[in-house]
């Protein structure tokens, strides 16, 4: 049986079938001989045989049931052996559809992690984005600022200019007509 066990799950129920085969086989031939046995000697009984033939047909139709007994023991291990190794078969088929699923689920995940990624990045761009148009528009708004007090400065400087302009002229009046 270790033999057996050392070899694929499929030779090994193919082997165990032929050998649960051949016991089977083996069993009806000896149930067959222990039928005939049996006959016999009831047939050795009304021919006036001796009672150790007797006694030996017996004997022998006991020991081969007990025989037909233990080969259907070894029968009976052999089918459990082989509805094991039909249970194994069905467990690696499960296993194997498992693993095909977990390779699905991790290439689904990473396809997943990809797009979250793209989206993230998208995410992180449009953030910069905005960024960079709320610093554009505080940039305009300081040179807004700026300009107006630039403007206000101008229109100080022109106020000024005039003023000076006015004083000036009062200046050559004063000095024109003194």
């Amino acid at each position: 049986m270790e033999a057996i066990a050392n070899k694929p799950v499929a030779e090994q129920i193919k082997i165990l079938k032929d050998i649960h085969e051949h016991l089977t086989v083996t069993a009806k031939i000896r149930k067959y001989r222990l039928t005939d046995t049996q006959s016999n000697t009831a047939a050795g009984s009304s021919s006036n045989a001796t009672k150790t033939e007797l006694d030996k047909a017996v004997t022998g139709s006991f020991n081969s049931a007990s025989q037909w007994h233990v080969k259907q023991g070894e029968i009976d291990r052999v089918l459990i052996r082989i509805n094991k190794l039909k249970a194994m078969q069905a467990r690696e088929k499960e296993l194997d559809q498992l693993g095909e699923q977990c390779k699905k689920l991790t290439e689904l995940a990473a396809q997943t992690k990809r797009h979250i990624g793209k989206h993230f990045d998208a995410t992180n761009k449009a953030e910069e984005e905005a960024y960079d148009v709320d610093s554009w528009l505080a940039d305009i708004s300081a040179k807004r600022t700026t300009k107006r007090k630039f403007d206000d400065m101008l229109g100080k400087a022109e106020e000024f200019t005039a003023l000076c302009k006015k004083l000036k002229g009062e200046d050559d009046e004063e000095m024109g007509s003194g």
